[in-house]
Order: structure tokens, then sequence, then C-alpha cells
């Protein structure tokens, strides 16, 4: 959850910039964001966490029930 939610604030900012009519830095926060955005939920999420929890887990503790109960 802290993963998805940390480009989360990133957004609420722009929202409130652009209330104020700070065009430029609204832009530039937008883009930050959406790299942001990005790399966290298509690229770190998929290959890391979702890696991890499935193959890494596995060798470590071999299976168990509470390996297939939080996969699912």
């Amino acid at each position: 959850l802290l993963l998805h939610d940390c480009s989360d604030y990133l957004l609420e900012a722009c929202k409130m910039l652009n209330y104020t009519h700070f065009r430029r830095v609204c832009n530039t926060l937008f883009i930050i964001f959406s790299l942001v955005f990005f790399y966290t939920r298509l690229i770190y999420f998929p290959t890391q966490v979702i890696y991890s929890t499935l193959f890494d887990s596995i060798k470590n503790s071999g299976p168990f029930f509470g390996y297939y109960y939080f996969i699912v």
C-alpha cells in the first residue's frame, strides 16, 4: 500500500496548484507525478514485489498454507 500511495501526494499537490492557477509549477509537478507513478506501479511493483512474493519466498520457506493464502 505504501508503494501505491507514494505518488498520490504529488497528484494532490498538483490539484491544489491547479486551483490556485500556478500552471507552470502544476505542469512540472504533474510530469514528476507521471514518472513516479509509471516507475512504481508499472516497473518496480511487478519486477520486485510480485517477483519476490511468488518466487523468492517459496525458495526460502517452502510451500505452506499462508503462502497460498497471501498470494490469492
